[in-house]
């Protein structure tokens, strides 16, 4: 396996079909509420998610997945900030590495995006 970063948006409680439709994006997941996991398991979701998620190889740092997601979602900022008004939204970044030490560093542009569309922000980093 190689170092893969998982950077994702992802934003609870609302009605996928309608964020989907506000910012003209197919989420690469989507679940409601009640709906199961897995097919086959006895777990089910507990509110609506709809998150957009990018995968990133041989990659240690962060800051360049940071200003990856930054540039794909800043044209829909405006419809972002009305959709935090209203619901939960968060940017998760999960880091798998087998070797490497990540640097994290979250640029000022990337923070000041983050409050104004009030999300939260989630960084998880696992040595494999």
């Amino acid at each position: 396996m190689k170092n893969e970063i998982y950077i994702s948006l992802s934003i609870y409680d609302a009605n996928n079909e309608e964020i989907t439709n506000l910012l003209k994006i197919t989420p690469t997941k989507s679940a409601n509420k009640g709906e199961l996991i897995t097919q086959k398991g006895t777990i089910f979701y507990k509110r609506n998610i709809w998150k957009y998620e990018s995968v990133f190889e041989n990659i240690i740092h962060l800051e360049s997945v940071c200003e990856n997601i930054l540039e794909f979602f800043e044209p829909r900022k405006k419809e972002l900030i009305m959709i935090g008004e209203k619901y939960d939204i968060e940017l998760s970044i999960a880091a798998y590495l087998k070797e490497g030490i990540p640097s994290i560093h979250l640029t000022k542009e990337l923070i000041s995006f983050i409050y104004t569309i009030n999300a939260e922000i989630d960084i998880d980093i696992y040595n494999l």
